[in-house]
């Protein structure tokens, strides 16, 4: 086990056999983040996938996994980083991914095309992904993810159910794509600014991440529909129809 590359394994059958369960991956592109020694990789192919890319980072274990699915057709294995993975072509992606590269994989996965995904996080993580507007959870994260996804906590698991114990319990969630849902490179921005100061007004949080505007352009945002309204407590779709209310104030 290497701690920098934050292994852990799931030592249940059961809830690796119940994640693997969360798509039906026949006849399906299949693509594992972090696959370990393969104890996930080995109930995906139970599903009969048409394709199932392996990805592991750590050399001995993608060597490993070259040994133990050699006889797996289907199976092929790419010893690299996630985050330099081409996902053209996969429709669904699972992984039992570490906390510190958890941001960076989930927003890899929304700029993709894929359309399903099962992943193993961090309790707190999931958490926030799930979280509702008005709650201490909420944030960038929620807002984010909400714009490309359609996201439900399944299963929470306990620390206990891994090797080595991590400190924290685990949440696996389901991600499935919504059709349409996307964010341009200004309502990223713009959730991005807003959250820095998502305890204050909606106009009080703009003139603190964008700056003062003149007299017209101050009058303008402070008419806005959500002017008055905490940023925490802004819907997905709120933000968004705010963010197009806002885009030529602001970048005018």
């Amino acid at each position: 086990m290497k701690k920098f590359l934050g292994q852990n394994f799931l030592k249940s059958a059961s809830v690796l056999r119940y994640e693997a369960s969360l798509v039906n991956v026949e006849e399906k592109n299949v693509l594992e983040i972090g696959a370990g020694d393969g104890r996930l990789s080995e109930k995906i192919i139970e599903g009969k996938p048409a394709k199932l890319v392996l990805v592991e980072k750590d050399r001995e274990f993608a060597k490993m996994l070259k040994e133990r699915f050699a006889g797996e057709k289907c199976v092929e294995v790419r010893g690299e980083d996630v985050l330099e993975t081409d996902l053209k072509g996969i429709d669904a992606v699972f992984g039992n991914i570490p906390y510190y590269l958890s941001s960076p994989i989930l927003f890899l996965l929304a700029k993709s095309q894929v359309k399903e995904c099962v992943l193993c996080v961090q309790k707190e993580f999931a958490q926030r992904l799930v979280a509702k507007a008005g709650s201490a959870e909420y944030g960038r994260l929620s807002v984010s993810s909400g714009a490309y996804f359609d996201i439900a906590l399944k299963r929470v698991v306990p620390a206990g159910l891994f090797f080595p114990k991590p400190k924290v319990d685990s949440a696996i969630v389901a991600l499935k794509r919504k059709e349409g849902g996307e964010m341009d490179v200004f309502e990223e921005e713009f959730v991005m600014k807003i959250f820095s100061h998502r305890r204050q007004k909606l106009k009080k949080a703009i003139q603190h991440s964008y700056g003062k505007k003149n007299a017209a352009k101050k009058e303008a945002i402070d008419k806005s529909e959500f002017a008055d309204r905490k940023v925490y407590t802004l819907s997905e779709g709120e933000i968004k129809r705010a963010a197009r209310e806002l885009r030529g104030i602001l970048h005018g």
